[in-house]
């Protein structure tokens, strides 16, 4: 996390080192499809300044409070400051160059995006962190929420307590967010496993399929071993 801290605020500083009034033709939106005219009443080195200035104030308040974030409150909330602070910046960011220009709707359609943007951000958000849960039925092993499934009791081939996670190379299809982690990773061995793991501080229940699959789910409100040994003891004629 620290890392990408590091990098983001370097990005967002080194974007505004880059823009002059030199290249600002080339790479500032919007002012290299303005007529001459309008590039004529445009306040082009006072926008540059407060562009320059804005992106030096983002980098490193981003990082200020993303490290204060970091240390004081946790990893996972850390990803939602970085998951959000910039885009509500960046509406700042736009709203208060309106008064650089006479078009008020091309700043008008930016905020809008923006703000759908950040719903969506906040939306993935809080359907990530959603609370799995894991419910033993009739024939089948239903865990509910974000990226959960029915594991049916033919499929099931062995069910493990306090199964340590792999060592993850990547994600491939997932959310992944502090000690969160949900969907498919990729292993440094290259094996696929699926991870339902709302806490690593919780102990783990690992559920091998026969077909190859392996399945690793943790959760802070349940009583994981207890689960386990239901689990266990529901399932011991077709566990191998």
């Amino acid at each position: 996390m620290i890392y990408v801290l590091t990098g983001i605020t370097i990005l967002f500083v080194a974007i505004g080192f880059i823009l002059t009034e030199k290249n600002a033709k080339n790479l500032l939106s919007g002012y290299n499809t303005m007529s001459k005219e309008e590039k004529e009443q445009f306040n082009l080195l006072s926008y540059i300044s407060f562009f320059r200035n804005f992106h030096y104030f983002l980098g490193f308040t981003n990082l200020f409070f993303g490290l204060l974030c970091y240390y004081l409150v946790g990893e996972k909330e850390t990803g939602i400051f970085i998951g959000v602070y910039p885009v509500l910046a960046y509406i700042y960011f736009i709203w208060n160059s309106r008064s650089f220009t006479k078009k008020k709707n091309h700043s008008n359609v930016g905020i809008v995006v923006l703000v759908a943007a950040l719903v969506f951000v906040i939306g993935v958000f809080a359907w990530g962190m959603q609370e799995n849960q894991m419910f033993i039925e009739e024939a089948s092993i239903k865990i509910e929420g974000s990226y959960g499934e029915k594991i049916t009791s033919p499929q099931i081939a062995a069910i493990t307590l306090g199964a340590s996670l792999p060592v993850l190379a990547r994600k491939t299809n997932g959310f992944a967010l502090g000690g969160i982690k949900k969907g498919y990773f990729k292993t440094k061995e290259g094996e696929l496993v699926k991870l339902v793991v709302n806490s690593e501080e919780c102990p783990t229940i690992l559920i091998e399929t026969k077909e190859g699959k392996k399945i690793y789910f943790s959760d802070e409100k349940t009583v994981i071993e207890q689960l386990t040994k239901q689990l266990q003891e529901k399932y011991s004629g077709v566990l191998n």
